[in-house]
């Protein structure tokens, strides 16, 4: 927990430093794994679940903006082999991912964005159905445990899009793939990889100045950016501008 606190800090500390603003998301989260046990595949299917985290949006140049944030999530996946049940799975999540937004920073706007990200598994448990031979049982997941059940940390990617209204509420799809083999003892037949997406909606905290200055971009605050060269500026009175700048 104190791992988790620090790096809510640090997100909340470089969007405030940035003067970038933060948001709060939330959304449907939709788990699964790949998992190999004693060399056969298991089929799995994916597992609903929540996901809640604070994303923060720093312009780095036109139209273009890194975006970390700090999520929890609900992952795991569903069993539908030789038998039935569940891996429930608890992550804290750090995406770190470069966006892309068309429009005006006021405005509606689209927006794609890419990046790696950071998970550290918290908790969780995996559940076995029983049958008429067998008694259901449910068995917490222990991690980074000698005896051997997940790592509780992982890399992966990520790929989202969505849409922005100018009243700073938006919407977003994103999938994720874990880059990691979280068994603890895995080898070659022994194996277990996630995976997610989602759909989430969220709103954005904090000023929106179409006309605040981007690092790199123009000669002072109140520069505007043509994008004709990067020796050219204008620098235009505020009451001579049309319209504002695409950041």
């Amino acid at each position: 927990m104190k791992n988790i606190g620090l790096t809510l800090l640090f997100v909340v500390s470089l969007a405030t430093a940035a003067n970038a603003q933060v948001g709060i998301e939330m959304g449907l989260n939709m788990a699964n794994l790949a998992i190999k046990e004693n060399g056969s595949t298991l089929k799995t299917k994916f597992k609903p679940g929540f996901g809640i985290g604070i994303p923060a949006d720093l312009a780095v140049a036109p139209h273009v903006y890194f975006e970390p944030g700090l999520f929890y999530e609900m992952t795991g996946a569903k069993i539908a082999d030789v038998y039935t049940g569940k891996y429930r799975i608890n992550t804290i999540t750090v995406p770190l991912n470069i966006e892309i937004k068309t429009g005006e920073k006021c405005g509606n706007r689209f927006f794609i964005g890419i990046g790696p990200y950071i998970g550290y598994n918290v908790g969780g448990s995996v559940t076995n159905d029983g049958d008429s031979n067998y008694n259901a049982t449910s068995t917490t997941i222990k991690f980074d445990n000698a005896a051997g059940d997940l790592k509780s940390i992982e890399f992966g990617a990520g790929l989202n899009f969505g849409f922005q209204l100018k009243i700073r509420l938006y919407a977003r799809a994103h999938y994720q793939i874990g880059l990691t083999d979280l068994n603890a003892t895995s080898d070659a037949n022994n194996t277990l990889k996630s995976s997610a997406f989602g759909i989430t909606v969220g709103y954005l905290f904090g000023r929106c100045d179409p006309y605040a200055r981007v690092a790199g971009f123009g000669t002072g605050a109140g520069d505007h950016w043509r994008g004709m060269s990067k020796s050219k500026y204008s620098r235009k009175p505020r009451h001579m501008r049309n319209r504002a700048p695409g950041y």
